[in-house]
């Protein structure tokens, strides 16, 4: 999937991109900890979900 730039997908892939940092970052269990505190859109999860599969670990701009 190529970047995209409209308002709404921008900031959809920059809250996937965050959730892949804190994941890159904290390591999966304060992750987890993480997701349990907050109610995340689970749209936002399927879209992480698939772009940390497909290697995204949160670098700025990133979007696979």
């Amino acid at each position: 999937m190529q970047w995209q730039t409209n308002g709404e997908e921008w900031k959809k892939q920059c809250a996937v991109r965050q959730l892949c940092k804190y994941r890159t970052d904290w390591g999966l269990q304060k992750f987890r900890e993480y997701l349990s505190k907050y109610q995340i859109d689970s749209e936002l999860l399927k879209l992480y979900g698939d772009q940390w599969q497909k290697g995204n670990k949160g670098e700025w701009g990133k979007w696979i």
